[in-house]
């Protein structure tokens, strides 16, 4: 039993060498578990009931109803959303009788394709970054992409007892979904990466003064930045608005 045990956990040290990788594999079945579960369908007795069984297998035995109802809520009508429903379970026969009844095709076609590009995010939310992630050699981009949503605005890594980040794989990641990047320097005050200043890194780089860091004045921090817009906002946050005597933004 112990040598099973043993040869168990050899596997899982060479599957997973490091504390990061047994963390990001840890926080990548929690997420899963809290996946929304899949519909199953049990049929029996369909002979020569082909048109029904395709049907329930196009709507998703109601799902995708439900999906539209999730998105749209009441701002469609019952018969605009029963009207989209058609379009996705059968999309050629749908086309075809819009065609010959509809005056404005183009119109149509900015109306409903915004709804299905909808309706199409909500249900690729579940698993599409999944099957992407796994594909990605970095450790922790698979953690990073799987906290992104479509309410993400930024990334803030963190440089670690001057340990520094993967900068290059969370500026990939950054440019794919068009995130800001704020580093948290505190610990890596005077660390350099490939020749370049960590504070080079990313939109922003945070430094701490505390008196627990390495180098500090007691208290205070600094803030490097590449965008002059950017530092001319930082600079009214520290000074409270105040540009000058009888200036406040």
């Amino acid at each position: 039993m112990k040598d099973l045990e043993t040869r168990y956990l050899e596997r899982l040290s060479d599957l997973y060498p490091t504390i990061a990788a047994a963390s990001t594999e840890i926080i990548n079945l929690q997420a899963i578990l809290n996946l929304p579960k899949g519909t199953e369908h049990f049929i029996t007795d369909v002979h020569g009931e082909y048109e029904a069984f395709s049907h329930v297998l196009k709507n998703g035995s109601g799902s995708v109803r439900r999906k539209i109802d999730e998105v749209f809520g009441n701002t469609l009508s019952t018969k605009e959303k029963r009207s989209l429903a058609t379009l996705i379970y059968y999309p050629k026969e749908k086309m075809a009788i819009v065609k010959k009844v509809e005056d404005n095709m183009e119109d149509w076609y900015k109306v409903n394709l915004y709804r299905l590009i909808e309706v199409s995010k909500r249900a690729a939310s579940k698993y599409t970054r999944s099957k992407v992630r796994k594909a990605l050699p970095k450790d922790f981009a698979y953690v990073i992409e799987e906290l992104i949503t479509e309410k993400t605005c930024a990334i803030v890594p963190v440089h670690v007892y001057g340990n520094v980040c993967d900068v290059e794989e969370i500026e990939r990641i950054a440019e794919k979904y068009r995130l800001k990047v704020v580093y948290d320097a505190a610990h890596a005050f005077g660390v350099s990466y490939k020749g370049r200043g960590i504070g080079s890194f990313g939109d922003a780089s945070c430094f701490s003064f505390h008196a627990t860091k390495v180098f500090n004045t007691i208290e205070g921090g600094a803030v490097c930045f590449k965008s002059k817009e950017l530092g001319k906002r930082i600079y009214q946050l520290k000074n409270f608005g105040i540009e000058g005597p009888e200036t406040v933004s």
